[in-house]
């Protein structure tokens, strides 16, 4: 990717949300609903500083029968109201009438993430991709919650850089290719290390990465390394954003955009591990 042309660029009118890494990390037992009840928050804020949350309307959103199963849902709820309280995600909330069809909280969330704290932007048209993904109803709780969690994980990991537009020099192709090489915007991980991460088993953290890769959120590259006459498998996985938005554009996409990425984090991991690599193979 060069830099950018201001005639070339695609403005976009979508909303995202920024979800702190302090949530991502969590690791209650209701982390799922937690993410899926800070998103819904997040996503239906107005201009007035308290949001009005009903179990029945977030039953709708999660496109689950409200009746037959309310008392798990308003159960979790609950708990993971009082559980973003404890991580400083919300300020307060209250209960007005009894949480059920009719009742609903009045919730306050913090006015801002803090300057130091790290976050997972995720864009709107995203997570609606993410929730109309046809899947078994019986979980769609944790589906979901488990897709936007670890959306939000790559994206609290993924490095990106800014101020590419056009730059007026005659060196712009040079300069794109040294910023590159010094910040790629993808990462490489072992997948049980995202698993650690996240206090997931790594079968789990396995199919919601193919999710997202099917859903061409981000893209995976698998490297290998030669070692003894004999191809070895590189433990780390390289991972990136199918698409780099930034400013409320899109601004490059598709294998043009990715694969130099990749190939400048893959030469920052062999330079750190000592790899050769021969080839790769795209999953």
């Amino acid at each position: 990717m060069k830099f950018v042309e201001f005639e070339d660029i695609k403005k976009l009118d979508i909303g995202y949300i920024f979800i702190p890494e302090r949530i991502i990390l969590d690791d209650c037992d209701l982390v799922n609903t937690e993410i899926l009840v800070y998103t819904y928050l997040v996503m239906n804020k107005t201009m007035r500083k308290k949001i009005l949350f009903s179990g029945y309307d977030f039953c709708k959103w999660l496109n689950v029968s409200y009746s037959k199963r309310d008392g798990e849902i308003l159960d979790r709820v609950e708990k993971s109201f009082k559980r973003l309280l404890e991580l400083d995600a919300v300020k307060c909330f209250s209960l007005h009438e009894k949480f059920g069809r009719n009742g609903f909280y009045e919730v306050e969330l913090q006015d801002e993430i803090k300057s130091t704290e790290k976050f997972g932007i995720l864009y709107l048209d995203e997570i609606e991709k993410i929730m109309s993904r046809e899947t078994n109803r019986i979980g769609r709780t944790g589906y979901f919650g488990m897709a936007i969690r670890l959306l939000a994980y790559f994206r609290l990991n993924i490095f990106v850089r800014s101020n590419e537009f056009n730059a007026n020099n005659t060196d712009k192709d040079s300069e794109m290719d040294k910023r590159r090489m010094d910040s790629p915007e993808a990462f490489y991980k072992h997948i049980k290390y995202i698993a650690l991460d996240l206090n997931l088993h790594r079968d789990t953290v396995q199919k919601f990465i193919d999710i997202l890769v099917d859903l061409q959120l981000i893209v995976k590259r698998t490297p290998y390394k030669f070692r003894c006459e004999n191809n070895w498998y590189c433990p780390e996985c390289l991972f990136a954003n199918a698409y780099k938005r930034q400013n409320g554009y899109l601004i490059a996409s598709g294998e043009e955009y990715y694969n130099p990425e990749f190939d400048a984090a893959e030469k920052r991991l062999k330079k750190s591990r000592n790899y050769i690599f021969l080839t790769y193979k795209k999953d």
